[in-house]
């Protein structure tokens, strides 16, 4: 060795060479865990010295407790000082061929956290103590539990890979069996029976019937040999005509006073149950006859009842129910303070004073009578308005005052029941003053039939009560209006140019008319608003631009001519200065407007 170093101490350049190779080497060794190739160049900066031997680096790096090289922890081991070769051999895995970097060896036994994906064709064994669970949103899916691809009845499973329809699962000790449930509908008895040597499932129609069947299939018979229970939460009830029959209630022969009975089994002749706080007592009532003045007494300590005759006697304080008959002639019988006398049933209670008067001092419940100093009371209703309107009750009101007005109101049809309105009921409205006028819409129910216009509105001036009356006429359904202090006269209404000539006679005392159509014909119409009263007038005035003809409607309610007066040839000239006009009074007996004058 001393001669071959004498050698290359005489060669420089092969000295050189030789130093570069070892150094080479050493920076160049690798290893491989789990197809990575890691470069001992990796090493962190604290061991990346310069001219480190071999040796140095390898024991600073292998760990000798764990039985590997160190890439994850960097503390210094405290270990003997390895050759190279001794280190390589612990960590080299011939089988594998890598150097191992744990202590199981290889990538086997690697941290699980390690692992990222990938396929494992080879068999995974979980050691004893070892488990292998999900957390998170991991999966882990299996398709053997335990080695089985059909989990058993030990692991919780059923042994079982389908599900049959109406298959029934029924255990026989040791596996489940799958049992197929027959139709067995509600009719003819049927009920399903269960053979259990064979755990199968039959559809039954003999005989009684089975003890879990519906209550409602069970028909007749006794039951002798079996005890029947109502479970908690369950109950036996009878519906319709059903009758259930208990020989006992709880388990008690007579029923408990706590449970709403009497704790009796007897009923002794003329007995009363009393309480005595916890339970019934039967007592005797005693026999005690209206005679002598007898009467009952309680003794509320021995809970008895005894029949007494002293103080006044029967009569003078005995219950009312207790007399019979008979005439008192003697003595007035006086209804206390609070007290009162009222008939029930078909009891009679007849007085033949009423308030201490004679029968022709009052007035009776039916019957014409003829009332002299007696006032009735009017039926005042103050009217609720709402939504600028109100709504009279016709079965409380004769008087409906309207409150002042700040706005155009309503008058709804009264409402009525039991045979209201009557016929000729009168109502009476009164609006009290407003500070403005304000207009007055009234329903179709409410009539001018009497002559007199419907009121347009209140008068505003904040003093004037305005009253309108009417009187509901049955025969037409209406409310006629018969007195107002808001109505004017029928005056002169103005109609539109028209060929036709129609005048409301219950509005008008007067109609007029410019025609100023081409020349033509006017037709006077009969005048509307139905039948008028008899002796009603009417002025029939035209003023036309073009010559017209005039021609009066004839027949029932239309015009008719006087003698001397005819309705026909009446013409209306051409712009005329003047009106044309037509005086005319209805006829009750003609049912006519009958022509008296014209110009």
């Amino acid at each position: 060795m001393v001669r071959y170093i004498q050698r290359l101490i005489q060669h420089p350049i092969l000295l050189v060479v030789l130093t570069l190779l070892l150094l080479c080497v050493s920076t160049t060794l690798t290893y491989h865990y789990t197809h990575t190739t890691v470069s001992l160049t990796d090493v962190p900066n604290a061991y990346a010295q310069n001219l480190l031997s071999e040796r140095t680096i390898f024991n600073k790096v292998y760990n000798l407790a764990a039985a590997r090289l160190q890439t994850d922890a960097w503390a210094q081991p405290t270990q003997p000082f390895l050759t190279v070769e001794e280190i390589l051999n612990k960590v080299y895995d011939s089988a594998g061929q890598f150097l191992r970097t744990s202590a199981g060896g290889g990538g086997t036994s690697q941290a699980w956290p390690d692992i990222t994906s990938g396929t494992n064709t080879n068999t995974l064994t979980m050691g004893t103590g070892g488990t292998m669970t999900t957390s998170g949103t991991g999966i882990n899916n299996a398709n053997q539990f335990k080695g089985n691809t059909i989990i058993p009845v030990v692991d919780g499973g059923t042994g079982l890979t389908s599900a049959t329809d109406d298959g029934i699962l029924v255990g026989n000790g040791t596996i489940y069996q799958l049992k197929t449930l027959p139709n067995c509908a509600d009719t003819i008895g049927q009920h399903l029976n269960y053979t259990a040597a064979t755990n199968s499932i039959t559809c039954g129609t003999s005989g009684t019937p089975a003890a879990t069947m519906g209550f409602d299939a069970i028909t007749s018979g006794s039951n002798s040999t079996a005890l029947m229970t109502v479970a908690p939460g369950g109950q036996i009830t009878f519906v319709g005509a059903g009758i259930v029959n208990a020989s006992q209630y709880r388990g008690n022969v007579t029923v408990a006073v706590t449970d709403g009975g009497t704790g009796l089994g007897t009923a002794p002749d003329n007995a009363l149950l009393v309480g005595t706080g916890g339970s019934w007592v039967a007592k005797t009532l005693p026999d005690c006859d209206d005679t002598l003045g007898q009467h009952m007494n309680f003794d509320s300590a021995t809970k008895t009842f005894t029949c007494g005759t002293s103080g006044g006697g029967g009569g003078g304080g005995g219950s009312f129910s207790a007399l019979s008959s008979g005439t008192n002639t003697t003595a007035a019988m006086v209804v206390g303070s609070g007290a009162s006398l009222d008939v029930t049933g078909t009891g009679t209670n007849k007085a033949t004073h009423l308030g201490g008067l004679l029968p022709t001092d009052y007035a009776t419940i039916v019957g014409v009578q003829t009332l002299t100093n007696t006032v009735i009371k009017p039926l005042i209703v103050t009217q609720t308005i709402t939504a600028n309107a109100f709504t009279i009750n016709a079965n409380i009101t004769t008087v409906a005052v309207v409150p002042a007005l700040s706005a155009g109101v309503t008058v709804n049809a009264p409402t009525g029941t039991g045979g209201f309105p009557l016929d000729g009921q009168e109502l009476t409205l009164l609006f009290l003053p407003s500070t403005a006028p304000q207009s007055i819409t009234w329903n179709a129910i409410w009539s001018a039939r009497g002559g007199l216009s419907l009121p347009t509105s209140v008068i505003g001036d904040n003093d004037i009560l305005s009253w309108a009356k009417f009187v509901y006429v049955a025969s037409i359904t209406k409310y006629v209006m018969v007195a107002t202090t808001l109505g004017t006269e029928p005056g002169i209404t103005t109609l539109t140019s028209a060929t036709t000539y129609t005048c409301p006679h219950l509005t008008s005392r007067a109609c007029k008319m410019t025609m100023t159509g081409t020349a033509g014909t006017v037709t006077i119409a009969i005048p509307s608003g139905g039948t008028p009263a008899d002796g009603k007038q009417l002025v029939l005035r035209i003023k036309c631009t073009n010559a017209q003809t005039i021609t009066l409607t004839t027949g029932a309610g239309g015009f008719v001519d006087s003698p001397n007066v005819p309705i026909t040839g009446i013409t209306c000239p051409a712009a005329g200065p003047s009106w044309t006009a037509l005086g005319v009074e209805y006829s009750s007996d003609l049912d006519r407007w009958q022509l008296y004058a014209t110009n």
